[in-house]
């Protein structure tokens, strides 16, 4: 397989390099899709519920048909069917973790043409966890990343072809007071061959 180097995003805001020199972020105005078709895992970051986003990323599962799609906006569900999705869509929003957000997302999956198999990634405060909003952004971002790469660890092993949908702040390539430390998706994968990572051409933070 030819290594996947893609090109940056944002490109008047910032360019960074992997280990080869060569730019590693890809604009989906020049999305090469025959470039995404060989990444085993594809990465894409989101303004969530940004409906350019959202298009993009439909249109990356009917070109790549992943074996798992794991999404942040979907709290915890795990959804393997079509049918499930429309069971969880009927709730009322205010069932769902991120409520409108996560129904915009069942109602895409539910008219999507793919058969595909979608799984929350977030964490969801419990009694063990706590309740996570009464910590700092730092700390959220720690457990919350933390948490999401097990999960993606896990379906990585599983599955030939995955593909994650975070927000786009989680894909930072910098380390900031308020956030912490660069992206775990970043640090981890950035410099595999055999990954694709898409940021948003919305995203607040380099």
């Amino acid at each position: 397989m030819s290594r996947y180097v893609a090109r940056t995003l944002r490109s008047h805001y910032f360019r960074r390099s992997n280990s080869d020199g060569l730019p590693y972020l890809v604009n989906d105005h020049d999305l090469n899709l025959e470039d995404i078709r060989n990444a085993n895992i594809v990465i894409v970051g989101e303004r969530h519920g940004h409906p350019d986003d959202m298009n993009l990323v439909f249109k990356l599962i009917d070109e790549t048909i992943p074996d798992i799609v794991l999404v942040e906006m979907l709290g915890e569900y795990y959804i393997p069917t079509k049918y499930k999705a429309k069971e969880l869509y009927n709730l009322p929003e205010e069932n769902h973790h991120y409520q409108k957000l996560t129904k915009l997302w069942l109602g895409r999956i539910v008219s999507n043409k793919q058969n595909t198999i979608y799984r929350g990634i977030e964490l969801i405060p419990n009694d063990v966890t706590g309740d996570l909003y009464t910590l700092s952004l730092k700390e959220q971002f720690l457990l919350r990343e933390d948490h999401w790469m097990k999960i993606i660890d896990r379906e990585v092993a599983r599955n030939k072809r995955v593909l994650v949908v975070v927000g786009d702040t989680h894909l930072r390539t910098i380390e900031t007071s308020q956030l912490g430390r660069i992206s775990p998706l970043i640090t981890k994968f950035l410099n595999r061959s055999d990954v694709a990572i898409i940021r948003s051409q919305y995203g607040e933070i380099q």
